[in-house]
């Protein structure tokens, strides 16, 4: 006793430790959750303060995420801390009814009623902070709803149309002042540079910009060689290169394109930081600085993405299928478009630098939009005349462009050149910008899905050697290793798509943290109708299960193969202890899976009840037959390598599976037999018991012959058969005396397998030896029946019949 009142007290002194560590827990949760209340009043204030500026408004949506993380890991905290006090408190027991005069013990009332104010306080904790969850996702809904606002209201904005006279009166009126504006510009921009520098920042600037040549020349000189060193065309004296595979060709673009933007990009930003450390330039010429650099290294990867491509200086290389001048013309557009509005850009900087007037800024921007249309324009109709010139019917389909790509270049240069037109200057310049971006997308889509399809679907498809390598170490069928490699692919195909819609959709509203944010939802769960969904789970699940059953069917092959074969076990039990543990693997593997997903035992119940009914109705069947199955695996009535008889058709079992046995009859046809008839139904299993079948030959001999001689003939046939088992020993019976033969019997056991070799083997020998003897074998007499046909002899005579007279009488 006195020990057992040490556990408890030591016991309760845990709890009660736990408890207070759990209460400070909760305490700092609940500051915690004050500060986020706080924070979330700031950013609806602000939201109300910022409804018109969209960079506030991204700067509050930008807030919103980290305070989200918090309240997650908060739950995530809190949440198994009420599990664990609902397990003490189920310990602990229900509270006495003090009407039946029930004592409850102090110690445990005390820690009874601590657990259950710990219960509470943490639920009022997760409640909270589930309520805090949804007021910011009610905000982060508000701000993108007013950026989408602001987005439409800026984009729709009209002004003067690009047409308007009025406009360019306006804007040669403008002109002397917006020049001198611009000198004046220049001239602070070189005495401030004048005022900065010094031989220190006189020397970097100096290293920094030979640095550039140095750097550009050399590197596109590289670019030269690395295109020429992968040139099908055929040196002097040498033969021409083998045509390079479309994984060779997606390589080849992404190095292109890796190496036109990485040099311009790293000189640019480079550049850039160096005149910002040092304040070269005043701050109204900062963003022209930062739009000249950086467009000139966007110009550069869209001139690396085109060649890459479309290769129009080396047709073999070309990604897509198209003809050499329709390349051509489309890469010299990917390469003018984006320097239309790259200047466009920098022009644009300018007029923000000197403050230009509205007519000048509406006329700037609406002329390189115009540009930027009728770019696309001229390279459309060119398509057209190339795709006439070679036969077509002047279609661009005869010139390898996609029907839908020409459909969406006309709408869109229709679209910008209409907005400059009626005067929504802003939509033009943003479905210009646009045009571009999606162009650069879909092109980095396309060198991407080639890797892809190259290095996932063909590299660890049963051809490639990544497969190969695979089936050799894994042991995959070929058929399953390509069906993985169509799924894998598939599925990096959708991610890459789903990626490259966020990225087009992008501009048009669709903030980065939201993405994120809906991203992480999908992945981590978001709950629908009380229930929990979250893919990462999903695909846990799933990645466990997959796991477990090749756990469970490498165990299982070492069983087969290895072990079991080592054993003195019949086949039969071998195949029963090898298909059991799979499915015991299965089983424990699926209810893993079933945990990770969150399915409980209770929650399964659910799903079996509503089974039930299925079950009762239309997959009763299927239920009999895995019952039977099971039944057939431990009660063993037939087993692998029986030979059984089943109604009409007879052979081998090969393989005893849940729902289905599979017979080889012997006739090598596959038999597939439901296992209820092998419960329910009658079987002849030939070896059950053992193997040993016996053999009955009967023979019939003359009447003539010597009784005696004949069974000694058969006596010898069967014991000089090494075949024939000598126990039980073989026996002759003398049967009948029949119509025409004496009938004899020889019995005799051998091996099942044995049946028809050793009967085959013994008449040929017995039929020899009673040749030998002149002992005849007498053939069988049987009934002759004679049909007279239609003769009139089977009638009965005149005056005969019933009805006719007995003779001697009148």
């Amino acid at each position: 006793m006195p020990m057992i009142r040490s556990l408890v007290a030591a016991l309760l002194l845990v709890m009660v430790v736990g408890l207070s560590a759990a209460n400070a827990q909760s305490a700092e949760a609940k500051a915690e959750l004050d500060a986020i209340r706080t924070e979330i009043t700031t950013i609806d204030r602000g939201i109300q303060a910022s409804a018109s500026d969209t960079n506030a408004l991204a700067n509050l949506r930008g807030q919103v995420e980290p305070l989200l993380d918090k309240l997650r890991t908060i739950i995530g905290d809190q949440t198994p801390r009420l599990e664990g006090i609902k397990a003490r408190l189920e310990q602990l027991g229900p509270r006495p009814d003090a009407s039946k005069n029930q004592q409850d013990n102090p110690d445990v009332a005390r820690e009874r009623d601590e657990q259950t104010k710990a219960q509470q306080e943490t639920e009022a904790v997760l409640a909270l902070a589930r309520n805090h969850i949804v007021a910011l996702e009610q905000l982060t809904g508000r701000i993108a709803d007013q950026r989408r606002a602001l987005l439409a209201r800026a984009l729709l904005e009209r002004n003067q149309s690009i047409l308007n006279p009025s406009l360019w009166i306006n804007v040669i009126n403008a002109l002397p002042a917006e020049i001198a504006a611009l000198g004046r510009l220049f001239t602070q921009a070189g005495n401030h540079f004048m005022g900065k520098i010094d031989q220190l920042r006189l020397g970097i600037l100096a290293a920094a910009i030979l640095l550039f040549v140095f750097v550009m020349i050399p590197g596109h000189r590289y670019l030269r060689r690395f295109e020429a060193r992968y040139s099908l065309v055929a040196e002097e004296g040498k033969p021409a290169l083998p045509a390079p595979s479309r994984q060779q060709r997606a390589l080849a673009a992404l190095r292109v394109t890796l190496i036109w933007a990485v040099i311009p990009v790293l000189v640019a930003l480079a550049l850039y930081t160096i005149i910002d450390a040092m304040d070269l330039l005043p701050e109204r010429m900062d963003l022209l600085a930062q739009r000249l650099l950086y467009g000139f290294a966007f110009v550069a990867f869209a001139h690396g993405l085109a060649d890459g491509i479309l290769a129009p200086d080396d047709p073999g290389w070309r990604l897509v299928e198209m003809d050499d001048r329709s390349a051509e013309k489309i890469a010299s557009l990917a390469k003018l478009f984006p320097a239309i509005i790259v200047v466009g850009k920098v022009v644009e900087s300018l007029n923000q630098a000197i403050y230009a007037v509205l007519p000048v800024t509406i006329m700037t921007k609406g002329l390189f939009a115009v540009a930027g249309g009728l770019a696309i324009v001229r390279t459309l109709r060119r398509l057209r005349i190339i795709a006439a010139e070679d036969g077509g019917d002047g279609h661009l389909l005869a010139s390898g462009l996609h029907p839908a790509a020409r459909l969406a270049g006309w709408a869109a240069a229709i679209a910008i050149l209409g907005a400059a037109t009626l005067g929504y200057i802003s939509l033009a310049a943003f479905l210009q910008d646009q045009v571009i971006w999606l162009a650069m997308v879909v092109a980095i889509l396309l060198i991407l899905v080639a890797l892809v399809d190259e290095y996932i679907g063909r590299g660890i498809s049963p051809e490639g050697a990544a497969g190969k390598q695979i089936m050799a170490q894994v042991g995959l069928s070929k058929s399953s290793l390509k069906q993985i490699s169509i799924l894998s692919n598939g599925f990096l195909r959708m991610v890459l798509f789903v990626a490259a819609t966020m990225f087009v959709l992008a501009p048009w509203g669709l903030d980065r943290d939201d993405t994120v944010s809906t991203m992480r939802a999908a992945l981590f769960g978001f709950t629908v109708g009380g229930v929990t969904i979250s893919i990462s789970t999903i695909f846990l699940a799933i990645a466990m299960f997959i796991i477990g059953f090749m756990i469970t069917k490498g165990i299982k092959n070492w069983l087969e193969s290895t072990y079991l074969p080592a054993t003195r076990l019949d086949i039969g039990l071998r195949n029963s202890i090898a298909t059991t543990i799979g499915y015991i693997g299965i089983i424990v593997t699926a209810m893993a899976a079933a945990s990770t997903l969150g399915l409980s035992l209770d929650r399964l119940t659910l799903v079996a009840g509503a089974l039930s009914v299925g079950i009762g109705f239309g997959l009763q069947s299927i239920v009999n037959n895995f019952v039977s199955g099971l039944i057939l695996l431990w009660e063993r009535p037939i087993r692998v390598g029986d030979w059984i008889v089943v109604g009409e058709e007879q052979g081998i079992v090969k393989k005893i599976n849940v729902r289905s046995t599979q017979i080889e009859t012997f006739d090598r046809a596959a038999l597939i037999v439901p296992n209820a008839e092998f419960i329910s139904g009658r079987v002849k299993n030939w070896m059950h018991s053992d193997r040993m079948a016996r053999v009955v030959i009967p023979i019939g001999v003359g009447y003539g012959s010597d009784p005696e001689k004949v069974r000694d003939i058969l006596m010898d046939a069967a014991v000089s058969n090494k075949t024939v088992l000598r126990e039980p020993a073989p026996r002759v019976f003398f049967m009948r005396l029949g119509d025409t033969s004496m009938d004899f019997e020889l019995r005799c056991f051998v091996d099942v397998d044995h049946v028809l070799p050793v009967k085959s083997e013994l008449l040929f020998q017995i039929h020899r030896a009673l040749t030998k003897a002149r002992i005849d074998i007498p053939m069988p007499r049987r009934p002759q029946e004679f049909f007279l046909g239609d003769t009139g002899l089977d009638q009965p005579a005149s005056g005969s019949g019933p009805d006719a007279p007995v003779p001697g009488k009148a």
